[in-house]
């Protein structure tokens, strides 16, 4: 069940950058 998807993206792209 993928519910906090957005979420996740946005933390790995804030790690990222």
């Amino acid at each position: 069940m993928i519910l906090d998807t957005e979420e996740r993206v946005r933390a790995l792209l804030n790690m990222g950058l």
